[in-house]
């Protein structure tokens, strides 16, 4: 990654219903959702990982791109 393509993350709390959705228009979209032991990690074709989904009791911790959902 060079210093142009930096990509800003944000961090939010997000239901279990809304994080789902969330991935299912992330599938639609071409990218590539694995389950992963703490939860959802979305990568790149290019092996680049835009979106982390991290188990909660209700809820999902997320680290996000910050424009992934324009």
């Amino acid at each position: 990654m060079t210093e142009k393509t930096k990509v800003k993350f944000i961090t939010r709390v997000l239901l279990k219903p809304d994080v789902q959705q969330m991935l299912k228009a992330l599938r639609k979209a071409g990218l590539d959702v694995e389950k992963v032991s703490m939860g959802y990690s979305v990568k790149t074709r290019k092996g680049f990982e835009v979106f982390r989904a991290m188990n909660g009791s209700r809820a999902y911790l997320c680290r996000m791109a910050e424009n992934l959902f324009i």
